[in-house]
């Protein structure tokens, strides 16, 4: 058995995200559209990117979002699962 850890990280403008992770789901729940690495992401959508048991990412990610409707807000979650040991 593996213990992991899950980690709730917000971000309200844009970023380089660091992985770091097993496992890492980017969550829009602003209602700007936001992207990573040029994907977009409409309001309450979700992209997950997944390893394998005890694989590990150090990739990073770009997080950027469409500013150009006024009164759109920016409000995006990464949820990240950590193997601790």
């Amino acid at each position: 058995m593996h213990k992991y850890d899950i980690s709730f990280i917000s971000y309200n403008a844009p970023f380089i995200i660091p992985s770091n992770c097993n496992s890492i789901t980017f969550l829009n729940i602003g209602t700007a559209t936001a992207y990573i690495e040029g994907v977009p992401i409409i309001s309450g959508s979700s992209i997950t990117i997944d390893g394998n048991e005890c694989e590990y990412s150090e990739t990073y990610y770009s997080l950027t979002f469409d500013t150009t409707i006024a009164g759109t807000t920016q409000n995006f979650v990464a949820i990240k699962k950590t193997y601790v040991g």
